[in-house]
C-alpha cells in the first residue's frame, strides 16, 4: 500500500511540484500539514503530496475557453463553481458560442455538476446543460416576397433580423490540476447534444481557470 501512495505522490511532483506540502496558501490545508514529520515520513510526505480534500465546501469563480477546428466553434465561458464535499462540484455560467457547430453566435448560460478524486491530479466526470439565444440578421433579397413591406420585391439589402435558440445538454470528461492551494486548471472535452437534432451534436474542447475564494 505505501508503494502505491509513493507512486502516486510522484506524478504531481514531476508535474512541476517543488515541495510535497503544494497547497499551503490554504489554511485547512495548512491546518494539517504544517506541523513537523513525527514517525515515518515518506507516508506522510506522499499523502500530503496529493491531498486536495481541503476544497470541500468552498467556492470559487472560473473563467475558460473552448473550441473545435471541425467543424469550426469557439467560445468562452465566466462563471461560479463551488464543492459540496471534495469528490463533487457544481457551477454556473455565462457562456458564448460561435461557429459552424452551432452556426450562429449564442450567449446563454451553462450550468453542471461533476464527481471527481480528492487529489491535486483529479481527473472527473461530469453532466451539464446549456441554454442559448442568438439574434443575427438574415438577408432575405433573393426569396420572391416583400419580406419589409415596402412594396419592392427582393429589392438589394432586403433584410431582417431572426432569432434562434439553442439548447444542449453534454456528458463531459477531464481532468483539473492544481497549481497550488486555489488556483486550479481544467482541461475538458464535451459531447454536445443539441435541440437541433444529431446531424448539429459536436464535440467542444475546453481550457479553464479557477481560483477559490478567500476565507
Amino acid at each position: 500500500m505505501k508503494g502505491w501512495i509513493c507512486f502516486l505522490a510522484m506524478v504531481p511532483l514531476a508535474a512541476g511540484c517543488g515541495t510535497s506540502r503544494w497547497a499551503m496558501d490554504d489554511p485547512d490545508y495548512a491546518a494539517k500539514y504544517s506541523k513537523p514529520y513525527e514517525g515515518d515520513k515518506i507516508p506522510r510526505m506522499a499523502k500530503q503530496a496529493v491531498d486536495a480534500r481541503h476544497v470541500g465546501g468552498k467556492s470559487g469563480l472560473y473563467l475558460g475557453a473552448a473550441g473545435q477546428s471541425a467543424p469550426f466553434t469557439a467560445g468562452a465561458e465566466i462563471g461560479g463553481f463551488g464543492y459540496s464535499s471534495p469528490c463533487f462540484s457544481g457551477h454556473l455560467g455565462l457562456t458564448s458560442i460561435l461557429g459552424t457547430g452551432v452556426e450562429n453566435y449564442f450567449v446563454g448560460v451553462d450550468t453542471g455538476v461533476r464527481a471527481q478524486m480528492p487529489t491535486r491530479i483529479s481527473p472527473f466526470v461530469g453532466v451539464g446543460t446549456t441554454l442559448g439565444y442568438a439574434v443575427f440578421e438574415e438577408d432575405w433579397g433573393d426569396d420572391g416576397y416583400d419580406n419589409d413591406g415596402d412594396g419592392d420585391i427582393d429589392e438589394f439589402g432586403e433584410h431582417d433580423f431572426d432569432r434562434a435558440f439553442l439548447g444542449a445538454v453534454y456528458p463531459e470528461t477531464g481532468v483539473h490540476f492544481w497549481l497550488n492551494g486555489r488556483a486550479r486548471l481544467t482541461a475538458s472535452g464535451r459531447y454536445m447534444v443539441t435541440t437541433d437534432g444529431r446531424d448539429t451534436d459536436f464535440w467542444y474542447y475546453g481550457l479553464t481557470l479557477a481560483i477559490l475564494s478567500g476565507d
